[in-house]
């Protein structure tokens, strides 16, 4: 098991990673001719440990194991390692390693992984993505990337350009093939890993392979974290946007004949966190719903509430089209009408908000697949099948901010009011 610290890497690494580099100015240049740089992709041309040529490696990139060089497609490819010394643990890490390649969350959950500019903005469950996500080469059709939690990786690769020949639809840009560790028969494997961190970070990652007989083997490994929100409500001094969460992955592999080979895998997750779907946003407010924010500056102001999508959708001027003249007695306001946010107060520190509820986030999926390969004299004949289903529930407040907030409560407050159609009268009202 071994204690990793957060943070910046302390001054005895960089004077190691200094004195590597002065050793390596002092080989033959020829040698250095052939080795790459520390933090040189995988994927790249690669030096082999003699610095006699490239280091072979395979991908499925073409459904068929090759050497990477050979493939005739824009690849990038990170193995363990690669993804360990680059600290890839999710997508949006991941991207960081990869050019002309996105990735944004969108609303309710989803996400947008776009490779050369193209991508899936749709807010929509049954919306295709231009990025095709597999696991093991299974296609996914609705991937929860926002939570996805990249651990026990044989490796990941991500191919640019369109791949609708072998890999199907929703393959026009792209596609993300994560390739999960199967469990070996060779030896024994365990490993563990405890992080923690400020905001009381706690992650803790293990696998523990087991081979039953020369023939038989089985892998079991997991990841979980859990941290406090980095965001603290003023309406009740609770820290919201935390994350409490934990994936845990199975894998069997067989091998009955030397030309028949069986993989099973089943992963499942789960979240149960106060995470927010949207930060705070700096806005200069806007006097009309046109907008909700004014284009001219960033400001500690809220928006203008006449700006949603409900408020627009059933607005005078929206329903005007539909109605005509009759459009003020069947819509609900204006986008020019009164802004029932103009005096909710917008805290000035970046970490602080007022709503009226704590933000949830929960969701959970479940993936098993299946791949069985027999090897004929001169071919591989491989059938993949899976099942792969996720729910997820979330709700939070869009505006981050409450009306009319008072710094000091009254005591003894309490009123009874008459409310009318247009009007709204208090009959009796008594505070002290």
């Amino acid at each position: 098991m071994t204690l990793r610290q957060s943070g910046n890497p302390s001054a005895t690494r960089l004077a190691l990673i200094a004195s590597a580099s002065l050793i390596g100015l002092m080989a033959a240049t020829s040698a250095l001719a052939q080795t790459p740089a520390p933090d040189a992709p995988i994927g790249k041309a690669a030096a082999a440990t003699d610095t006699t040529g490239i280091a072979e490696i395979v991908v499925t990139a073409t459904r068929t194991a090759q050497n990477l060089q050979s493939v005739p497609i824009a690849v990038t490819a990170f193995n363990a390692e690669a993804l360990e010394a680059r600290q890839i643990t999710d997508t949006q890490r991941l991207v960081q390693s990869i050019p002309n390649t996105t990735f944004t969350a969108t609303n309710f959950g989803g996400s947008n992984l776009a490779i050369r500019g193209v991508g899936t903005t749709a807010v929509s469950t049954s919306g295709d993505s231009g990025v095709g996500i597999h696991i093991n080469d299974m296609p996914l059709v609705a991937p929860g990337l926002v939570t996805t939690e990249i651990f026990d990786m044989q490796r990941v690769e991500v191919l640019r350009g369109p791949q609708g020949t072998l890999f199907g639809r929703n393959a026009t840009a792209g596609v993300v093939n994560f390739i999960t560790n199967k469990a070996s028969t060779k030896q024994i494997q365990a490993f563990g890993e405890f992080e923690y961190g400020n905001y009381n970070s706690i992650k803790l990652t293990g696998m523990f392979n087991f081979p039953i007989n020369d023939k038989l083997a089985i892998r079991a490994s997991g990841i979980y974290i859990k941290r406090d929100g980095y965001t603290t409500n003023l309406w009740n001094n609770e820290d919201i946007d935390g994350r409490d969460n934990y994936s845990l992955r199975g894998a069997v592999h067989w091998e009955p004949t030397e030309k028949l080979t069986v993989d099973l895998m089943i992963g499942y997750g789960a979240e149960d966190s106060s995470r927010s779907r949207a930060q705070k946003q700096l806005c200069v407010n806007d006097p009309t719903g046109v907008l909700g924010c004014a284009p001219n500056g960033l400001a500690y102001q809220p928006v203008n509430a006449n700006s949603t999508a409900g408020s627009i959708l059933t607005s005078q001027e929206a329903l005007a089209s539909v109605f005509g003249g009759l459009s003020p007695l069947v819509a609900l306001g204006s986008l020019y009408g009164p802004n029932i946010k103009t005096n909710a107060i917008v805290p000035t520190n970046d970490r602080e908000v007022y709503t009226l509820y704590t933000p949830t986030y929960e969701g959970n999926g479940l993936t098993v697949m299946g791949n069985v390969d027999y090897a004929f004299e001169k071919a591989t004949l491989s059938l993949i099948g899976g099942y792969s289903q996720n729910s997820f529930d979330s709700r939070m407040d869009y505006s981050l901010s409450v009306n009319d907030v008072q710094t000091t409560i009254a005591k003894n407050k309490f009123w009874l009011d008459a409310v009318f159609p247009g009007k709204s009268q208090a009959i009796f009202n008594n505070q002290g």
